[in-house]
């Protein structure tokens, strides 16, 4: 999912569906800058466990957007999944 913002605000979660089947043991959020490395996240979150599936699940992330950027947020585990940002 890419994103641009229309002024500095800060992203405060994730919000994540996890399909019942999916592999729950471990999800890796990431946040990029488009424009910047195509191999170095400017956050990277891995969690663990404690995740339903079959269920939305809300995943913090404090971290500051800056105006001028556009964002990708990629969030990878075994078996896939989706998410929304909340900012």
């Amino acid at each position: 999912m890419t994103f641009s913002v229309s002024r500095a605000c800060w992203m405060v979660g994730v919000n994540h569906y996890i399909y019942t089947g999916d592999n729950t043991d471990q999800w890796v959020f990431q946040i990029w800058d488009m424009a910047g490395s195509a191999t170095v996240p400017l956050h990277r979150h891995t969690t663990a466990g404690g995740l339903v599936a079959g269920a939305t699940s809300r995943e913090p992330l404090l971290f500051k957007l800056a105006t001028g950027i556009t964002y990708m947020l990629s969030v990878t585990n075994v078996a896939g999944g989706r998410s929304t940002r909340d900012h």
